[in-house]
Order: structure tokens, then sequence, then C-alpha cells
């Protein structure tokens, strides 16, 4: 088995290992998507495999969180390449960031002492 030394890079900014990492593949269903009265669906498939990737990182200092938010919420289209997990290979993908989240826990009166945590989804357009 070969080691994977770069899960998640945005452009050309190879991003920390994060502590959690999920990988889904979703369909796109047009609006003709529905169950008739028998319950059987009837299904408008638009796009198959669409992907997202939930990516969390735990007890980060201050100055890896100011880096995540630069590489990930700059731009409005991210080219994004990972590891696929659905998959076992790498891929690149146009993505953007949804719902970047980030917190702190303060145990001193610096800057120094923080520890703190970044969520973000990325979903290819």
């Amino acid at each position: 088995m070969s080691a994977i030394t770069n899960i998640l890079t945005i452009g050309t900014t190879v991003l920390p290992t994060p502590t959690g990492y999920t990988v889904t593949r979703n369909d796109l269903d047009g609006s003709g998507t529905q169950r008739s009265e028998s319950g059987v669906l009837h299904r408008d498939r638009l796009r198959a495999g669409i992907y997202s990737i939930e990516a969390e990182w735990e007890g980060i200092p201050v100055g890896t969180l100011n880096t995540l938010t630069a590489a990930l919420i700059t731009n409005a289209k991210l080219t994004v390449t990972f590891f696929d997990l659905t998959t076992g290979t790498v891929q690149t993908k146009q993505m953007y960031a949804a719902n970047p989240s980030a917190s702190v826990s303060v145990p001193g009166n610096s800057t120094d002492d923080m520890k703190c945590s970044y969520t973000v989804s990325l979903v290819e357009f």
C-alpha cells in the first residue's frame, strides 16, 4: 500500500492533513423526478456522481486557520485535488467552499495559546 502525501490541495496550496475527511458522491435529479401513486419512482437523473467533501481540522494554531481560510474562501471557484475515498484514486475537480466554520478555545491570554477548529464543505460545480 502506498502512502498518501497530499489528501487535499487547493490550486497549488497543499492543505494540512485534515483530522476528519469524508467524500460523498451524489446524483442531481430534475424536477420530473417523482413517485407515482403506486410508489414507483420515475427518475429524471440529470447528472451522476457529483463530489462533495466534508473536511475538518481540530486543534490547529491560528496561523494554520489563516492558511485554510485564505485557500478555501478567497475564490468563488476552486481547483481541488483530493484523494477520493470512493475510488482510491486522486481526482481534480472544480468546486466551491460551502459553510466554512471556525471555532476556538482560549486556554490562555495569548493567540499563541489558541487551539482552533475549522470545518468546510467542498462541493463540485
